[in-house]
């Protein structure tokens, strides 16, 4: 494969890994690829089954980091992580998991933990001793008969609740989820919480919980032990929790590469190029497919993007540019943009050197339509400098621009900073956050005109008769 594609020399870093990344047995680029080359490669790659959707901190997300590595050595990027590397490694909390205490009486009678009762991720580690009170359905639904939430005097008890929606019981809602429950119970003042699973239902486990506690013990009830549980907060008898609860915690890498700037003043001025290379793995949190357990490869989202970072750093290290520019590839995004902004808290480089960061998040279905740039705004020059970089392309773009540089992607964390920003993006479509955001869904050719503008962009920045600086507005 030529320069564009990875080969051999992957297959060789991943034979040289480490026995914990070996045994993730990592798919093999050029077995996955099938004669693609370019950004298309990379997009095929990062998609494909084996590596699982590519959740943050999970095997498949140490597969894609290793090829981002090696992507970036052979186009001859310096590494920029922490002491020395590529990775700029943080710790994420990627499960839950119960601990040596947990207990739960009723009237001083107990209940043996994960058969009959359990509790959920998002409880508490708590010891409780306090009144029942029986609370319906546990969300305030004035004017239905199911509704005995209403009134009831949460403050300094434990709630007893139905599991569900008492107004949509034959699907999952907001209202359904356990830990929506959990949360009014906690801003109501409940001391705890019990949920009656129906029928004869079970304690589902926690493993995969990911979510911050709210603050009170939450605990699931068997279907066969609702109905006594239900009697007993009715008549107002002493329950007692006591819940131990921990977090699971595994190391998430960000993957941080540099090209040194060549103008001996200028190289300690930074343009930062990003995109996140994380997905939703097999959904869960965040996914909008109703059936769990599948794989949701983030083709467009952010393979895409990854694609385009890792060409558009080709490009510009042929032109050698004077500033230094930094190319970062960031995990956790999809889990509240964890990555860019652990990055802004501990950055590798001096951040108030920066000039300006360009983040590159779903621009693999351009088609027919526009491209949008996000966060024109952000800096007065950005208008005439995106125009510029746009017509100096082989098939300019049809643009459009919004002001903000906030929103749900990696950008928003260096518009908190103060950093000017733009994200290009080419628009959500009926495969966002499902399982159909598959490779051959990309748009091959809108990606390499968008990767020709980000590069053009970037060698813009990148030079200081072009652009001496960035005037940050707002």
């Amino acid at each position: 494969m030529n320069g564009s594609s990875l080969g051999i020399t992957v297959l060789a870093l991943l034979l040289a890994s480490s026995a914990p990344l070996a045994a993730q047995r990592c798919p093999i680029p050029e077995a996955v690829v099938d004669g693609l080359e370019g950004a298309m490669a990379h997009v095929r790659y990062l998609s494909d089954d084996d590596l699982a959707g590519r959740a943050v901190a999970s095997a498949g997300e140490r597969c894609a980091s290793t090829y981002l590595v090696e992507a970036f050595r052979q186009i001859g990027l310096r590494p920029a992580g922490s002491d020395g590397s590529y990775f700029h490694a943080f710790p994420v909390r990627t499960g839950t998991e119960l601990g040596q205490t947990n207990t739960l009486q009723v009237d001083g009678e107990g209940l043996t933990v994960q058969a009959d009762w359990a509790p959920i991720g998002v409880s508490a580690s708590a010891r409780v001793e306090a009144p029942l009170v029986y609370a319906g359905f546990g969300v305030s639904s004035p004017g239905s008969e199911a509704d005995r939430s209403t009134g009831v005097d949460l403050t300094g008890r434990i709630a007893v609740v139905e599991w569900g929606d008492p107004d949509t019981p034959d699907r999952p809602t907001l209202r359904s989820d356990p830990a929506f429950k959990a949360r009014v119970a906690a801003g109501r003042d409940a001391a705890g919480l019990l949920i009656l699973l129906p029928g004869e239902e079970v304690p589902p486990t926690i493993s995969q919980e990911t979510a911050a506690d709210v603050g009170i013990p939450v605990a699931v009830v068997a279907g066969s032990r609702a109905a006594r549980i239900r009697a007993a907060a009715e008549r107002g008898a002493t329950g007692r929790i006591e819940t131990d609860v921990r977090p699971v915690v595994s190391e998430a890498r960000n993957v941080v590469a540099v090209l040194p700037g060549t103008d001996p003043l200028a190289a300690s001025e930074y343009v930062i190029v990003g995109a996140h290379y994380d997905h939703l793995g097999l959904g869960g949190e965040g996914s909008l497919e109703e059936r769990e357990g599948r794989i949701h490869n983030g083709a467009d989202d952010n393979a895409s993007g990854t694609a385009a970072l890792i060409e558009a750093a080709r490009a510009v290290s042929r032109a050698r540019p004077a500033r230094t520019v930094v190319f970062i590839a960031f995990t956790g995004e999809e889990r509240g943009l964890l990555g860019s902004r652990f990055f802004v808290e501990q950055p590798t480089v001096a951040l108030e050197r920066a000039v300006a960061m360009l983040n590159l998040d779903m621009v693999g279905r351009l088609e027919d339509g526009p491209l949008t740039v996000n966060g024109t705004g952000t800096a007065a020059e950005w208008p005439a400098l995106i125009e510029s970089a746009n017509a100096s392309i082989g098939r300019p773009l049809a643009l459009e621009s919004n002001p903000s540089g906030s929103g749900p992607s990696d950008h928003a964390s260096f518009d908190a900073a103060g950093i000017p920003v733009v994200h290009l993006f080419t628009g959500t479509h009926p495969d966002y956050h499902r399982p159909g955001d598959d490779w051959e869904k990309v748009d091959g050719d809108g990606l390499e005109r968008i990767i020709d503008l980000a590069a053009a962009l970037v060698e813009r920045l990148a030079t200081p008769s072009d652009v001496p600086t960035l005037s940050p507005e707002g």
